[in-house]
Parts: structure tokens; sequence; C-alpha cells
């Protein structure tokens, strides 16, 4: 599978599909900020015929999920959880660039 991360800088969380794009729908009760996602988790959708369903989801949430359903195709409410380029700066405290 591949990883989808959204890349972000010192100020902004970067984001990743979470569950492997599970839908969490069901599992969160509605969109946006859902335990069943995770610590920081969001269950969001980058289907804009979708976005009243969001809830409390942030641009930087959809970000990763955009890339997720252009190849994957699935639009549904999907799991968008801080990614490791978070983790990376948060462990070193350095802007770490995307090749």
């Amino acid at each position: 599978m591949t990883l989808f991360i959204a890349e972000g800088n010192a100020n902004i969380t970067s984001y990743a599909v979470g569950y492997d794009g599970s839908d969490c729908w069901t599992p969160c009760g509605s969109g946006g900020s859902c335990s069943w996602c995770g610590q920081s988790g969001y269950c969001c959708s980058a289907n804009p015929a979708k976005a009243h369903l969001n809830g409390d989801c942030e641009s930087s949430h959809l970000e990763p999920l955009t890339d997720y359903w252009v190849e994957s195709g699935n639009s549904g409410h999907i799991c968008s959880v801080p990614g490791i380029l978070s983790y990376i700066l948060k462990q070193t405290s350095t802007i770490v660039r995307l090749l």
C-alpha cells in the first residue's frame, strides 16, 4: 500500500491515510475528530459532495485523502492521521524536505 503524506512545515502537522483506507464513517459515527482513527485522528472525505459531512476536518486532513482518492477511487470517509513527517519534525526539531 502506498503511504500518502501531505507535506507540511514546522508549524503544520502533515497527515497520512490511516487504517489502510478503511471506511471510518460507521465506527466514528460522523465526520471530524474521531478516537477510532487514533490519537489526533480525523474521519474525513476528500469528495467535495461530502464536505458538509466532514465536521471539523481541515484542509490539511484532506490533502492526503485527495491523493488517495485519485489513486484508489475511494471517496468515502477515511481516517486522516498525523504522518511520519510530523513525527520526524517533533523528534528532531528539524525541517525535513521530501524529494
